[in-house]
């Protein structure tokens, strides 16, 4: 698959680092103009392609600058349990 790693810095990696700055890190490090970011946090692995795609496209088609996914609990817990 071929997923590139990139190591922040002590200042971009402790716990007063917020997300941004991350973000901020990687994109000076990978150059090039950006037309979206998309961020799938460690914490949040069930999230499908058509999840992100359709995320993109939302951003795309109401000019938004962002957009969040949010789910209760008790639905994280029952995709959980489908995909164990």
């Amino acid at each position: 698959m071929g997923v590139a790693v990139l190591t922040r810095p002590p200042e971009f990696a402790g716990h007063t680092a917020s997300v941004m700055d991350a973000i901020d890190h990687a994109l000076n490090i990978e150059g090039g103009v950006w037309g979206y970011v998309v961020l799938l946090q460690p914490t949040s692995p069930l999230c499908a392609a058509e999840d992100i795609d359709g995320a993109v496209t939302l951003c795309h088609t109401r000019g938004a600058p962002s957009v969040i996914r949010v789910s209760t609990q008790a639905q994280a817990c029952l995709l959980l349990r489908a995909g164990a």
